[in-house]
């Protein structure tokens, strides 16, 4: 049943140019379901929510990591800039960017 998901998304993901995160079986365990019940009908739907992304949308995320850094001065003093809670930035191929939290 699991090769028939990941068969079943990866032909989604060929015939619509989308890049998926889902490549084993194993993954599907670390993804969302949602379910319906339906009670009159002795029936629960699971709803698989697999991430897709439109290969142009795909933007790659940087973590900025605080590193002190010290300065040649007589003093002996480091910096560490201050960035918030917006510590992630996302880079696409032409000018988008967005940072996150």
């Amino acid at each position: 049943m699991l090769n028939q998901i990941i068969y079943h998304i990866n032909d989604i993901a060929s015939r619509n140019n989308y890049n998926k995160f889902v490549h084993e079986p194993a993954d599907l365990y670390n993804l969302e379901v949602s379910f319906i019940h339906r009670p009159e009908e002795h029936t629960i739907i699971l709803l698989l929510n697999v991430p897709f992304v439109e290969a142009d949308h795909l933007l790659t995320l940087y973590e900025f990591c605080v590193a002190a850094h010290s300065l040649q001065l007589q003093l002996n003093i480091s910096v560490m800039p201050e960035v918030g809670r917006a510590d992630l930035l996302a880079i696409g191929d032409t000018n988008s960017f967005q940072t996150l939290s």
